[in-house]
């Protein structure tokens, strides 16, 4: 795992609501951040969730998304908060885990490694989550599955 300064570049893979586009791209006003953003995929399993955005287990499938390279690791405290991600507290007490792993491009090849946030299976069983075949989770993925979310 990489040290983060808040100099150094952050390489994070994102596959739901972080993703450009979509909702907390826009309420955290990633795109000033972001250096570069790259169609990408990981190994894994996806979900819905009722509360209005997926969970990423670990599985075989595939699983889409985007790399994103920020240009400044000042903003990981930010990603883990609104992730439920607490660095150094026990794991079962965090909503997602934060993980450093490969990630790959469209046709399977290896990129680089990023961060990304996992949940557990037990997690996703507990809130109900509904699997996503596709790999592909949207806004409009999520509304099919769980209806129209009314946002507070």
């Amino acid at each position: 795992m990489p040290s983060q300064s808040p100099q150094t570049p952050l390489a994070v893979f994102v596959y739901g609501t972080l993703q450009p586009g979509e909702h907390y791209y826009q309420v955290l006003n990633l795109a000033p951040w972001v250096e570069l953003a790259t169609p990408a995929q990981v190994r894994g399993q996806l979900y819905a969730l009722p509360a209005g955005y997926p969970a990423l287990t670990e599985g075989k499938d595939w699983v889409s998304g985007v790399l994103l390279r920020f240009r400044s690791a000042a903003l990981l405290p930010r990603l883990d908060d609104l992730e439920g991600y607490v660095p150094d507290r026990d794991r079962s007490l965090n909503l997602y885990e934060r993980c450093w792993e490969t990630i790959y491009d469209q046709m399977g090849q290896p990129l680089e490694e990023a961060w990304l946030y996992r949940m557990a299976i037990a997690e996703v069983t507990r809130q109900r989550g509904i699997e996503v075949p596709s790999g592909h989770w949207t806004a409009a993925v999520q509304a099919e599955l769980w209806g129209p979310r009314v946002e507070h």
